[in-house]
């Protein structure tokens, strides 16, 4: 079996995941399942929209990378790091073993969603508005060896992020029985995390 690393794009705060506890996943899923964890972090708040491309590409890299030296590849992308992770998949569909989306927003979303907007969201982040209305432009590039791969994790009840900016049809998408936006993506590296693990070994099999 080839060596598996699993490249997680965290959130809005995605600053937290260099400390404990948040980092004490990484351990948690090496010691479980001997997956090698490896973050990146697209610094939402201090990045400049600009940047937005750059920051994809240095992502393909990372993942390019990791392919060379061996690795089956899988990309995470918790809340705001979804849409991040599929726009770098979009750019090296190839090199990647599987996608996941742990309770992100992917598109922008319809007329009904009238509280929990994107505008409202990305307020604070400017780049987190780009990357979602890239990530919605792409989806429709995905074909069905593409949307194989894909597996979309939900909450029962996100008050952050609407249902139907967060599933992609065609791939496999999971309702989770948890509410809250914070507790369900923790929910799914953790209680739920033997699902994550599983497809993803799924998608490695050579």
């Amino acid at each position: 079996m080839k060596k598996q690393v699993l490249v997680i794009i965290g959130g809005l705060d995605d600053e937290r995941m260099i400390v404990w506890p948040v980092s004490w996943l990484w351990g948690f899923w090496e010691r479980a399942y001997g997956i090698k964890v490896v973050p990146y972090y697209m610094f939402w708040h201090k990045t400049s929209v600009e940047a937005f491309e750059r920051k994809i590409m240095d992502a393909v890299a990372l993942v390019k990378g990791l392919k060379s030296e061996g690795y089956s590849v899988s990309l995470l992308g918790m809340s705001a790091g979804a849409s991040a992770a599929f726009n770098a998949y979009y750019q090296c569909k190839d090199q990647v073993d599987s996608l996941i989306n742990c309770c992100g927003r992917l598109r922008k979303g319809g007329p009904e969603i009238r509280i929990r907007t994107l505008d409202l969201a990305a307020a604070g982040s400017p780049l987190f508005r780009k990357s979602v209305l890239s990530c919605e432009e792409g989806l429709s590039s995905l074909g069905p060896n593409d949307l194989a791969k894909i597996l979309t994790l939900r909450a029962a009840l996100d008050e952050i992020v609407p249902a139907q900016t967060s599933v992609v049809p065609g791939a496999r998408n999971v309702l989770l029985p948890t509410i809250e936006h914070t507790t369900s993506i923790i929910l799914s590296m953790t209680v739920f995390s033997k699902l994550v693990a599983n497809f993803m070994r799924r998608s490695w099999r050579v």
